[in-house]
């Protein structure tokens, strides 16, 4: 193999890879969102029910983690994309101009 065609190798390769980091970064984003969603409606359904002390603080704990958990994976799954983006623009061939004459 040539040096060229392995080089060509190497850049189909990362750019399959950029693809399919950022195909799995836009499935996480919704997860991220029914975690923020979810810490909320914890939260909330604590402030409405009449429960003892131990249990609301145990509840509202497991809402208030929910949505920091929430927005870390959205940030994650952001900077992946645009990360990946990145790498598919820099690795993809040149697109084609048309060029006319004015």
């Amino acid at each position: 193999m040539d040096a060229e065609a392995k080089i060509q190798l190497i850049a189909q390769a990362t750019l399959q890879n950029a693809r399919d980091e950022a195909r799995v970064a836009r499935t996480n984003l919704p997860i991220g969102a029914a975690l923020i969603v979810l810490g909320i409606a914890f939260t909330a359904l604590v402030a409405i029910l009449p429960i003892g002390l131990i249990a609301s603080v145990l509840i509202s704990g497991v809402g208030f983690v929910l949505v920091p958990t929430g927005i870390a994976v959205i940030a994650r799954a952001s900077a992946t994309i645009s990360r990946s983006n990145k790498r598919i623009r820099e690795l993809q061939p040149p697109a084609a101009r048309l060029l006319t004459r004015s």
